[in-house]
């Protein structure tokens, strides 16, 4: 297909985890973790927006105090930063599509969110 290595999603855990999840963030409370964040990738082989290469992730604590919405309210902003940042790698060339695989020079990119919200 003409768009394959062009579509790019997000989504709100650390993809494997919670893959397939309808509630990723409740999810990842319900199991207890203490650390969590955002996925972006490439959309798949499948056509499915979360089995296709990881671009880039980044990771947030979690409080285990925090709320669905707590929790939901910073990794949006995580989100807000992660994602114009690698859609220029995509379009930049930095990051290419390769099948299951992406290609690229660069391996992370560090946004910056507030550690209490």
């Amino acid at each position: 297909m003409t768009w394959r290595g062009r579509l790019l999603s997000i989504y709100s855990s650390l993809l494997p985890a919670f893959r397939h999840s309808s509630s990723p963030i409740r999810d990842a409370l319900q199991a207890g973790v203490r650390i969590t964040g955002v996925t972006v990738q490439f959309i798949g082989e499948s056509d499915t927006d979360n089995d296709g290469p990881i671009i880039a992730q980044e990771s947030i604590s979690v409080s285990p105090i925090e709320t669905e919405n707590q929790l939901e309210s910073r990794l949006r902003i995580l989100e807000q930063q992660l994602y114009p940042k690698a859609i220029d790698m995509v379009a930049s060339g930095k990051i290419v599509y390769q099948g299951k695989r992406r290609m690229g020079k660069t391996n992370s990119i560090t946004p910056t969110i507030p550690s209490s919200y």
